[in-house]
């Protein structure tokens, strides 16, 4: 009955009336996306602000071993970042081969082996402070934001150009899944220097697998060794 009536309301508008109404409908839902999406701009910019600062300050606490500060690290990370989509992009097309054993087998080395590389990464900016400069949405779940790290005591230093690859997780929470610094972005730099090690290894993830462990071993024992000789 009452869809009947609409039809009915509907039937005796004029088109031009009808076209205003469409048009007024349209754009109250344009207000609509464009109000979301400024939400969901700033809440992402604060999700980067704040962990950022967090991985500085943890990076910079004095009171922390060298041992302590990479365990904190390698947990802060594993907080904020998708570490196994990281890895499967890094892969490229041989992540297609493996099995799931196999998988987190995989997942399990290059996390040990690419968390270091990003606190690497942060450590070279720490004595800077992140100001966001804006951010594109690529998708309803996919955002680019771009800062700049500028010198925390002198303004006239050039600031480095940065930028963070934000996802949306299955339960709405933001993840981390790359950085880009001065235009190089760790994710594709991974996939490039992988894809170059398996074609000389004839596409055998297993060596990766062992060479991701290996140079984890020597970063650990590299840092122990400054640690020991303080």
């Amino acid at each position: 009955m009452a869809t009947r009536k609409l039809l009915q309301i509907v039937g005796s508008l004029t088109l031009p009336v009808l076209i205003a109404a469409l048009a007024l409908f349209a754009g109250v839902l344009t207000n609509f996306d464009s109000a979301r999406a400024a939400v969901a701009t700033t809440q992402v910019e604060a999700f980067v602000q704040q962990n950022v600062d967090k991985g500085y300050n943890l990076l910079k606490k004095k009171s922390l071993s060298d041992a302590d500060r990479h365990a904190q690290f390698h947990t802060f990370m594993l907080s904020v970042s998708d570490m196994r989509r990281i890895g499967i992009f890094a892969l490229g097309q041989y992540a297609n081969r493996l099995s799931k054993v196999d998988t987190d087998v995989y997942i399990a080395a290059f996390t040990d082996y690419a968390i270091p590389l990003y606190e690497s990464w942060l450590s070279k900016y720490n004595e800077r402070t992140l100001k966001i400069t804006g951010t594109v949405q690529r998708a309803v779940d996919d955002f680019v934001v771009s800062a700049d790290a500028v010198s925390a005591t002198n303004q006239a230093t050039q600031p480095f150009k940065v930028s963070f690859r934000i996802r949306k997780a299955a339960d709405g929470s933001f993840i981390l899944t790359d950085m880009t610094a001065e235009g190089i972005s760790l994710a594709l730099t991974l996939r490039s220097d992988f894809a170059a090690f398996l074609q000389q290894h004839g596409d055998r993830i297993s060596d990766l697998v062992a060479r991701l462990k290996g140079q984890t071993e020597t970063t650990n024992s590299r840092g122990a060794a400054l640690s020991s000789g303080r």
